[in-house]
């Protein structure tokens, strides 16, 4: 698995964010706060996308809140690829990937609606 940064804008990054953006506020619907392109776009958020061959498998973005402090701003694995244990695959693998903005980080804060669609996927309401 190849990881990248990227830019969210690109062409071969649309589908995989539609389906995650379309998700998202399927399950959240007024309290969907998922970003789109532009969002993910912003000064403070670096994004990445994830590659098995020239299949895109994954993406996700982090936003810098302050010297030792960021937020996970985005996560998504394609469809295809879930189940795969794709997110194992550099777990014990050093990350180099963070751009020297991120280099002091000491706290990585989930995005507060990750957690409740993790909920909201096996609890009912």
């Amino acid at each position: 698995m190849e990881i990248r940064q990227d830019d969210p804008a690109t062409p071969h990054v649309a589908e995989l964010l539609a389906h995650h953006l379309q998700e998202v506020r399927g399950v959240m619907r007024e309290y969907a706060f998922a970003l789109d392109a532009t969002g993910l776009s912003g000064k403070d958020v670096t994004f990445w996308t994830a590659w098995q061959s020239d299949t895109l498998v994954g993406f996700g973005a982090l936003k810098r809140l302050d010297d030792t402090h960021g937020e996970v701003k985005s996560m998504r694995v394609a469809p295809a690829a879930r189940g795969t244990a794709l997110a194992l695959k550099r777990e014990r693998q050093p990350c180099t990937l963070l751009p020297s903005r991120f280099t002091e980080a000491r706290v990585l804060y989930p995005a507060p609606h990750s957690l409740i669609i993790s909920r909201a996927r096996t609890t009912s309401f």
